[in-house]
């Protein structure tokens, strides 16, 4: 009963972000965190730092402290071994793990066996990103929502001013790579072989890469962009697609993640296989048909608003059943 009158009158439940703080401040965390807050919810966040298992067991005191003085209502840790922290803690919070890609799709049977021990007998739910991750690990108590777009964040701009602003050359083809080249997961590799060919068929073609770039950047670097592509060898639900679709930026990519999911959903992109040649030829088509994408049913669904209030709805359930 005093849950229910929780719900009903306070109507904004304390949440705890338990995420990585290896690599300093994390964008996707904070951003759904943000939007959490705009649909009313109080957002806390503890940011583990250490390396592997042991290194983040040394965060145990730090995080009990931490659950002590805030007192949540729902505890939300981000990739598997933030959840498996938090189980250990024994906090009696109802728990949720964002599971992100790369720990379920590419980890070991060992691993593995671990998200299913916690998550049968520790966590409350867990949020799949893609309906690959969920087909990877099935799991009962899970459900897919992919992590949103902040539309005041990422929005169209007129590309002649978005390049007048990076100081871009306004007469070449601009193919965007979606990563950093020093990330193998990426597979800058095959990027680069695509884009050796649609340079050698005469088109005036440079490359831009998404790396050490702040939010305001990546806006003005997907409105500058002719294509964004995507080479990865594998994926959760790839942000930069998303955020691409948000600014009108056309995207080819191979066929990872959830990104069949909105090309079924869109127009003026391409999915593509693991070839350089097809790659190659979908990115002059692209660049030859000069269309702004229509992905307006697509930014509806993956609206950071519309990912908070379904989240804050798992989160008033969660409190109501403990």
């Amino acid at each position: 009963m005093l849950n229910l009158l929780r719900v009903i009158f306070i109507m904004k439940p304390r949440v705890l972000f338990i995420r990585s703080g290896n690599k300093g401040h994390h964008p996707i965390t904070q951003n759904q965190g943000d939007s959490l807050v705009e649909v009313g919810c109080e957002v806390f966040y503890y940011d583990v730092v250490g390396k592997g298992l042991l290194g983040y067991l040394r965060n145990l005191p730090n995080l009990r402290l931490s659950v002590d003085r805030i007192n949540p209502d729902i505890i939300h840790s981000h990739y598997s071994l933030c959840g498996f922290l938090a189980s250990l803690g024994f906090f009696r919070k109802p728990m949720v793990v964002s599971l992100m890609g790369s720990d379920v799709l590419h980890s070991s049977k060992l691993y593995r066996f671990l998200i299913r021990f916690f998550a049968s007998f520790a966590w409350d739910l867990v949020i799949y990103k893609s309906e690959e991750m969920q087909k990877s690990l099935k799991l009962k108590r899970s459900v897919i929502i992919p992590n949103g777009v902040n539309p005041k964040v990422f929005y169209p701009l007129n590309k002649r001013d978005a390049r007048l602003k990076l100081g871009w050359n306004q007469d070449s083809k601009i193919m965007l790579f979606a990563s950093d080249p020093r990330r193998g997961e990426k597979n800058y590799a095959l990027f680069k072989m695509a884009f050796d060919k649609v340079k050698d068929s005469g088109m005036a073609v440079e490359e831009r890469c998404l790396k050490n770039l702040d939010k305001h950047e990546m806006m003005l670097y997907y409105n500058a962009a002719d294509v964004l592509v995507l080479t990865s060898h594998h994926e959760g639900s790839p942000n930069v697609i998303k955020e691409a679709m948000f600014c009108n930026c056309p995207f080819v990519s191979v066929n990872v993640g959830d990104v069949h999911q909105w090309m079924n959903q869109t127009s003026g992109n391409a999915l593509v296989s693991s070839n350089s040649d097809e790659l190659a030829l979908e990115v002059i088509k692209v660049f030859e048909s000069n269309v702004v994408p229509e992905n307006t049913l697509a930014i509806k669904e993956i609206d950071a608003v519309v990912i908070a209030q379904k989240l804050k709805l798992i989160y008033e359930d969660l409190i109501l059943t403990r």
